[in-house]
């Protein structure tokens, strides 16, 4: 005798025919007796031919959807309350969870009474079979990125029942699978001991959507679930939601978005059955002699606050700051030596950065290392405020200056993997010269993690009038300088267009077993465009063009800086760099390693300069690589080049080898 009986109510709304197949689309309710349980809005099936389901290409996003997507994300800190020191998980650890045996899949610290069903389904139900990667900090969030997978053989049961002469893989057990590997992340996290005796269920009024845009038929292959948590919370009970890619055979084949669950307890509780409940961890700010919220005002709210009564003259006017927001790298200042009104060689500043393991430029690179453009950015803006701090504006107080990089060479000496680490940062100051309209500063810069010296160099920075820079006239003394291809007839060139559907698939989706081989995304990426010639340059080892259009609205002009919207020369750098990712991605110059990522070329010296700059009133910015070499060991190979970048027609930037390394992740 059925305990429930289910009703469902479905209304066709509109159907569409094709030469080859048939859309139907649909609206739907679930009942129980005189409750309506679920409803289901916009909903669409279809008949396809043979060579129609043969030739999708699953779904393809756009940078426009990843940029909306990102921006619906907002970070938040989330301090797990049970810590597991294993991250990747076998079958036999997930049956484990399927018998309720929490501890045995993640450790003794895991025991706990009560909750008995607080546990994965029985493994013919198991839609997962292996938890291959965990990142608790992972995503946009930073909540956690978890990589599940499912083994696909010609025997699975669904092949069986779903359907006759038609055997594929059901869209609602990928979903289910999906609800599987966040239930694994929930009982990962300790969310369970938050609760008394709890259950797993959707959460009330939440919309999830799916897509599938592909299928799984019979035979061999690996189905892998990419889960991205978007929240997390404790009240009113213990919940999470999520975003999972579906990846089969290369392609993203099925995407779910808003897939919540909360664990419900069975019946109420009360405080004192739960105990008493600790809030999140804070930890405190380190002794400084600038904090947070003094480079905060310093960036972007009053000088005087942060740099006392003589800088009042700026209260009301633009001034040199530095980055705001979370281009803004550094997290305190420790020491300042020297005294103001006397920018004498020697003046130093100690300068602490606490690198989050969520932070933007992890979240959103291929793999998690520190970009170059991060490394020159941390180097560079302590000499800002050692700059700013000695009086250097104060020389010409009524002048509206304007801070700039020229020029720069550095090496980094040491890979280390700095998440949840503090970068400390000691510059020197080896020169100031004032002129009329310029104020011109050299600097020399170690930076260290635990003591140890992992990137060194030094940098030249500029304090210009509005004059002097209206005035710039790039490297080439206004001349009209053409990039090397357009000089040069009867090339073959191989051009990639990154904004094409099949393109952003194959450039910013990684296989599975090669997760790490593609390109940065979202605040990492730069180019729209990019141009190929394999034995070109002025080498004959290799050729990259590559451009992009310039707008308003780039994340970067509003964080660098308050009232002075320029793109970092930093960032520039990052674009080459790109552009060398997508020669080696295309050339797949990564092709010798088991799981190929990008990384940093060790001691090697890059050398920069700037003699322009690029602002929100220009339209478009391209480069060019002459790649001089392509170095293959064992353990790396290194691609070097000598590089230019242009805004709109001008040449203003000049780097001699710059590197990439491509590396076993």
């Amino acid at each position: 005798e059925a305990i429930k009986t289910l009703r469902y109510e479905v209304k066709i709304t509109s159907h569409v025919i094709t030469e080859d197949s048939l859309l139907i689309f649909f609206n739907g309710e679930c009942w129980i007796g005189d409750k309506l349980w679920m409803t289901l809005d916009g909903g669409c099936a279809g008949l396809f031919s043979d060579q129609e389901l043969a030739q999708g290409n699953g779904i393809v996003s756009t940078k426009e959807d990843d940029n909306k997507a990102l921006n619906s994300i907002h970070p938040q800190p989330f301090q797990p309350l049970l810590c597991c020191e294993k991250l990747i998980f076998d079958q036999q650890d997930l049956l484990h969870l399927s018998q309720g045996n929490i501890a045995a899949c993640f450790g003794n610290n895991y025991q706990q009474q009560g909750n008995p069903s607080l546990r994965l389904p029985p493994e013919k139900l198991l839609m997962i079979d292996r938890v291959i990667d965990i990142d608790p900090q992972g995503g946009a969030a930073g909540l956690g990125l978890v990589m599940g997978t499912k083994s696909v053989t010609p025997e699975d049961w669904y092949f069986l029942c779903h359907f006759k002469n038609d055997p594929t893989m059901p869209g609602s057990l990928m979903v289910e699978g999906s609800c599987q590997l966040l239930q694994f992340y929930l009982l990962f996290l300790g969310l369970q001991t938050r609760t008394v005796d709890a259950r797993f269920q959707p959460i009330a009024e939440l919309p999830m959507s799916s897509r599938f845009r592909g299928q799984v038929t019979p035979g061999s292959g690996t189905l892998v679930y990419q889960l991205e948590i978007t929240e997390i919370g404790l009240s009113p009970q213990p919940f999470a939601s999520a975003n999972v890619d579906i990846i089969f055979a290369g392609k993203t084949i099925a995407a779910i978005k808003n897939l919540g669950l909360q664990l419900s307890e069975k019946q109420p509780v009360s405080q004192k059955q739960l105990g008493t409940l600790s809030s999140q961890i804070t930890t405190p700010e380190l002794p400084a002699l600038f904090s947070s919220e003094q480079l905060k005002e310093l960036a972007e709210g009053s000088v005087t606050r942060c740099l006392g009564q003589e800088f009042q003259i700026y209260d009301n006017r633009r001034c040199v700051r530095v980055p705001n927001k979370e281009f803004c790298l550094i997290s305190r200042v420790l020491e300042v030596e020297g005294k103001r009104h006397e920018l004498q060689p020697n003046s130093t500043i100690t300068t602490n950065y606490d690198v989050s393991p969520t932070a933007w430029f992890y979240n959103h690179n291929s793999y998690p290392y520190l970009p170059y453009c991060t490394y020159i950015e941390i180097a560079g803006q302590p000499c800002i405020f050692l700059g700013v701090h000695l009086g250097t504006t104060l020389l010409f107080p009524d002048e509206d200056l304007y801070f700039r990089n020229l020029d720069g060479q550095a090496k980094v000496l040491k890979d280390i993997d700095l998440r949840g680490k503090t970068i400390t940062d000691k510059v020197t100051m080896l020169s100031s010269t004032a002129v009329k309209g310029a104020i011109i500063q050299k600097f020399d810069f170690q930076m260290f993690c635990d003591g140890e010296e992992f990137y060194q160099g030094n940098m030249v920075f500029g304090y210009f009038s509005h004059q002097v820079l209206a005035n710039q006239v790039g490297l080439d003394n206004g001349k009209l300088v053409a990039p090397w291809y357009e000089q040069t007839l009867n090339r073959s060139a191989i051009t990639i267009n990154l904004n094409a559907p099949e393109n952003r698939q194959k450039f910013y989706h990684a296989p599975p077993h090669k997760p790490h081989y593609r390109l940065a995304h979202s605040q990492l990426d730069f180019l729209d465009d990019v141009l190929i010639i394999e034995a070109g340059g002025k080498y004959q080892k290799g050729y990259i063009y590559a451009s992009t259009e310039i707008t308003p609205n780039d994340w970067f002009f509003s964080r660098h800086f308050y009232q002075d919207p320029v793109m970092p020369g930093a960032l520039g750098v990052e674009a080459i760099l790109q552009a060398m990712q997508v020669y080696a991605l295309e050339l797949d110059l990564g092709k010798s390693f088991k799981s190929p990522r990008f990384g940093q070329v060790l001691n090697h010296q890059i050398t920069w300069k700037y003699r322009g700059q690029i602002t929100p009133e220009n339209r478009k910015m391209f480069l060019e690589v002459h790649i001089s070499s392509i170095e293959f060991d064992n353990e790396q190979i290194k691609i070097i080049g000598d590089a230019s970048l242009w805004k709109d027609n001008m040449r203003i930037y000049e780097i001699k080898d710059i590197a990439i390394g491509l590396l076993e992740a």
